[in-house]
C-alpha cells in the first residue's frame, strides 16, 4: 500500500531570490510548456537551465528540473538538483520529500525512510509526507511508528478515508482486532464497494468471532469479484464451520485449481457428508503439492482408520507426527491403534506424549489409564480415570471410565467410590454395563466380592434389574 504524491511544478521563492528579469524571462518561457506536448522536453530543460545560467540560485528552476529528470527517469541528474536545494534549503521538506521520492522510484525504499523522516520534521503539517511515511514503516514491519504516522495523517487533515484502512491494516499486524474493525467499518460505510477492504474486514470478523458479520460482509466482496478463489476459500471455510456443507462445497468448487489447501478443504467436506472414499481421492491428491502436511495427513489417517485401512492409517498418522510431533490428535489416534495391537508400550509413550501437550484431556487420560491398567498399573490407571471423568470426557468412553472405576474400588473394598461410579456407568449404559456385573456374580470368585453382599451394591442392581439379561451384540 501507497500514497503517490503528485508535486506540483512550483517552489516558493523567498524575496532575497527574486530572479533578475532575463532570468525571470526564460524561467516563464519554461514555465509556459506546462500542459503542452513540449512538457518534459528537451526545449522546457534548455529554458530552466538558461534561467541557471544567469541566477544559479534560482529554487523554482532546480526544483522543476529535479522534477523533470526524475519524469524521463534521469534520476542521477534529478539528484544533482535536489542536492543543491538541499544544500540551499536545508530547513525546507520539500527537497528531501523529492530525493526520497527518487529513491522510491528506484526501488530503494528503505533508502526512503530518513529523508522522509527529516521532511516530516521540518513541515510537519504536510499529511501526504506523513502519509507515504506511513506506509513504508509498515512495509518494513515498523508496525507502532506505522500507527502513529496514520494517527497524525487524520488529525491533520480527516478526510484522506485511505486512512483509515492503513490504520486497519497496522492495528490488525498488531493483534489490536478490535481496533482494526473499527478502522475498517470507518473505511467500508465511506467506500463499500472496495471488494479488497471488504474482504479484510469479513477476515477479520472471522477471527473475532463474529461469524454472522463475517459472513455478511465476506457475501458483500462476493457479490463483486464472485470468482475471486481466496475469496471463494475463505466462504468455504466459514461455510464449512457453520456446517452448512452444500455452501461450503460450491465455494470450494468455486476456488478452483489443484492448490493442496483447496484439495484438502473438499476432502474435508467430503468426509463430513459421508463420502470418505471420495474424500480420500482429494485428500492423496493434496498430498502430492504438500507431502509433509500433518493436518493432511492427520485426516487421512482419519479416514483409512474409518474404512478399516489400518496399515494405510499407521503410516498417515506416523508421517503426521514426523511432520509435526505436536499433533494431538495424531498421538491419541496413532496410541489407540498401537493399543489394539498390543504395543502398549509405544501406546502409552504417545498417550503421554498427548498428555504433555493437554494436560486435562479427558481422552487421553482415559486412554491412557486403560493401557495402564492393561500393564497391570491399577493404582496409576485408576489416577487418570479419575482425571479422565472429573474433566471433558463424553460418550462411551465416560461410561467406560466409570465403569473401570467402580471395578478398581470394588477390588480395594472402597464400597461408597465403587457404586457411585457403577451408579454412573449404568446410567449412561445400563444395557452393557448392568448385564456384565450380574455375568459375572454368576462366577465363584469376582472383582466385586468385596462389595458382593453390601445392601447398597444390591440396592443398585435391583434398580436395574430390567437390564440383568445379557444380549449378544
Amino acid at each position: 500500500m501507497r500514497v503517490i504524491l503528485l508535486l506540483l511544478f512550483f517552489w516558493g521563492v523567498p524575496a532575497q531570490d527574486a530572479a533578475d528579469s532575463e532570468a525571470q524571462e526564460w524561467f516563464s518561457k519554461a514555465e509556459a510548456l506546462i500542459g503542452t506536448p513540449s512538457e518534459f522536453s528537451d526545449e522546457q530543460i534548455e529554458y530552466f537551465q538558461k534561467a541557471l545560467e544567469l541566477q544559479p540560485e534560482l529554487a523554482a528552476a532546480h526544483f522543476n528540473l529535479a522534477l523533470i529528470y526524475r519524469h524521463r527517469s534521469e534520476f542521477d541528474r534529478a539528484a544533482e538538483h535536489v542536492e543543491h536545494l538541499i544544500q540551499a534549503y536545508p530547513d525546507d521538506g520539500r527537497a528531501y520529500h523529492l530525493r526520497a521520492q527518487l529513491a522510491l522510484d528506484q526501488g530503494q525504499d528503505e533508502a526512503a525512510i530518513p529523508d522522509l523522516e527529516l521532511a516530516v520534521e521540518r513541515s510537519p503539517e504536510d499529511y501526504l509526507i506523513w502519509s507515504v511515511l506511513g506506509q513504508l514503516y509498515y512495509n518494513f514491519r515498523r508496525f507502532e511508528e506505522a500507527l502513529n504516522a496514520f494517527n497524525r495523517v487524520l488529525e491533520l487533515n480527516p478526510s484522506p478515508v485511505e486512512a483509515y484502512f492503513s490504520l486497519a491494516l497496522t492495528h490488525y499486524a498488531l493483534g489490536h482486532v478490535d481496533a482494526a474493525i473499527q478502522n475498517a467499518e470507518k473505511y467500508v460505510n465511506q467506500l463499500p464497494d472496495d471488494f479488497e477492504a471488504l474482504y479484510f474486514l469479513g477476515i477479520v470478523y472471522r477471527q473475532a468471532g463474529k461469524t454472522d458479520l463475517a459472513l455478511t460482509t465476506l457475501l458483500k466482496a462476493e457479490a463483486l469479484q464472485p470468482n475471486d478463489p481466496q475469496l471463494a476459500s475463505a466462504l468455504g471455510n466459514l461455510y464449512l464451520e457453520r456446517d452448512e456443507a452444500e455452501e461450503a462445497r460450491k465455494r470450494f468448487e468455486r476456488a478452483g485449481g489443484d492448490s493442496p489447501q483447496n484439495l484438502a478443504n473438499l476432502g474435508v467436506l467430503a468426509k463430513e457428508q459421508g463420502r470418505p472414499e471420495e474424500a480420500v481421492r482429494y485428500l492423496r491428491r493434496a498430498l502430492e503439492g504438500d507431502p509433509k502436511n500433518a493436518l493432511i495427513l492427520a485426516h487421512l489417517g482419519d479416514l483409512y482408520a474409518e474404512l478399516g485401512r489400518d496399515g494405510e492409517a499407521l503410516d498417515a498418522y506416523q508421517r503426521a507426527l514426523q511432520s509435526n510431533p505436536d499433533d494431538f490428535d495424531s498421538l491419541l489416534n496413532l496410541g489407540s491403534m498401537m493399543a489394539n495391537y498390543e504395543e502398549l508400550d509405544e501406546a502409552k509413550s504417545l498417550f503421554t506424549r498427548a498428555l504433555e501437550l493437554r494436560g486435562d484431556s479427558g481422552l487421553a487420560n482415559f486412554h491412557l489409564g486403560l493401557t495402564l491398567e492393561r500393564q497391570g498399573q491399577a493404582g496409576a490407571a485408576q489416577a487418570h480415570y479419575l482425571r479422565a471423568v472429573s474433566s471433558d470426557l463424553e460418550g462411551v468412553a465416560k461410561a467406560r471410565a466409570h465403569f473401570r472405576l467402580g471395578v478398581l474400588f470394588a477390588r480395594q473394598g472402597e464400597g461408597g467410590q465403587a457404586i457411585d461410579h457403577l451408579g454412573t456407568a449404568f446410567s449412561l449404559e445400563p444395557e452393557k454395563y448392568v448385564p456384565i456385573v450380574i455375568n459375572d456374580l454368576k462366577n465363584i470368585h469376582t472383582e466385586f466380592d468385596p462389595i458382593r453382599y453390601s445392601g447398597a451394591f444390591n440396592d443398585l442392581l435391583e434398580k436395574y434389574r430390567e437390564y440383568w439379561e445379557f444380549k449378544e451384540e
